[in-house]
Parts: structure tokens; C-alpha cells; sequence
């Protein structure tokens, strides 16, 4: 059980830490007395979209048969390190758009799902993909949801304190970068990707 948060936790943790930026550019873009509410309510839809999804493309990728197989799934969350190292953060993961006519809500849902879809579902997809019982996906489910919560408090915190914001947006991205190649490195060896690629080359 411990296993299955632990894995959960991260693998959140390394999609949102740059995500708290934006969250905090969400509560300075509206003077509402119930911006934070908002704010939260966006999160979650846009959320649940992203894992929602990723579960589904789970749930289709594990009727492959055979388990190592899907280790190669960690490549992406590799691919995703290697390339904030080397690149750093892209236009389209710092996507700032005006939704004119939106609610709040609306905004940050939209904003959630244009500007994080390629790294929730490429990094929640492989992880799905290689739960072998619906117990690892429930609690799964939960953990995220209570990272959803504890990042947002978070980031309400984060929001009154300038300096933390400056220090996140200087390193975060090198601590995503960490986060992606550990979590895109145990997935293959769970999965038994390496070990089996390691027979092959003897």
C-alpha cells in the first residue's frame, strides 16, 4: 500500500511543482473575495479531465501481455526529464491564454488542460498501465486527490510569500526533471523492461 502512495505521490508531485506558479498567477488575476473557491473548483475539473484520461489510455494499454512490455511507457517520463534539462520550460508549458466571457472556474479549468495534458497524461498513463489490481487504482485515485488538496494549500501559502515564488520558478523545473527520470527509471525496472533487455544483450 505504502508502494502504491509513495509512486502516486511523486508521480503528482512531479507534474504540478511548476504548476504551483500558475496557480498563484490565477489568485493575483482576480480580486473576487471567493477567488481561491475559483481557483479550486477550476483545479478539480481540469484535473479529473487529465486523469481521467490517462486512466483510460491505462486501462487500454493493459490488455497487452505481456508486463515488461509496458515498461516501455517509462520512456516518456525519460523523455520529459532529459528534455526540461535540456531545454527548460517551453512556451506551451507556461501557456497564459484569456478566456474572455469565462467564469473563473472555467478559465483555470481550460488553462489546466491546455497547459498540462501533455505531461499529466504522459507521466499518469504509464502508471496506470502498469497496475496489475483495481485496489493499486482506487487508492491511486485517492492519493491524487488528496496531492490535489495539499498542493493547492500549497500554493495558497506559497502566494504570499514573494520570495519562495521567485526560487520555484528559478528551480522547479530542475526538480521536475529529477522527479520524471526516477519515476520513468522505476517504471521500466518494475516492469521488468530492464532486467529483460538486459537477457537480450547476453
Amino acid at each position: 500500500m505504502f508502494h502504491t502512495i509513495f509512486s502516486a505521490a511523486t508521480a503528482y508531485l512531479s507534474t504540478n511543482i511548476d504548476y504551483l506558479v500558475l496557480l498563484m498567477a490565477f489568485f493575483s488575476q482576480s480580486q473576487s473575495r471567493y477567488k481561491f473557491r475559483d481557483v479550486f473548483l477550476g483545479d478539480v475539473m481540469g484535473s479529473f479531465v487529465l486523469v481521467m484520461g490517462s486512466l483510460t489510455l491505462g486501462v487500454i494499454l493493459h490488455i497487452i501481455p505481456e508486463e515488461w512490455i509496458l515498461g516501455f511507457l517509462g520512456i516518456i517520463p525519460l523523455y520529459f526529464g532529459c528534455k526540461l534539462i535540456l531545454q527548460g520550460m517551453s512556451d506551451d508549458d507556461q501557456v497564459q491564454a484569456n478566456f474572455s466571457g469565462f467564469k473563473l472556474s472555467r478559465y483555470v479549468a481550460l488553462i489546466t488542460i491546455t497547459s498540462c495534458s501533455a505531461d499529466n497524461i504522459g507521466i499518469y498513463t504509464p502508471l496506470f498501465a502498469s497496475m496489475q489490481v483495481a485496489s493499486e487504482v482506487y487508492l491511486t485515485l485517492l492519493t491524487f486527490a488528496v496531492m490535489l488538496v495539499l498542493v493547492f494549500l500549497t500554493a495558497i501559502i506559497l502566494f504570499h510569500i514573494p520570495m519562495i515564488t521567485t526560487i520555484i520558478e528559478k528551480y522547479g523545473r530542475w526538480v521536475s526533471a529529477i522527479i520524471y527520470l526516477g519515476l520513468g527509471s522505476y517504471i521500466m525496472y518494475e516492469s521488468g523492461t530492464i532486467n529483460h533487455l538486459l537477457l537480450l544483450l547476453h
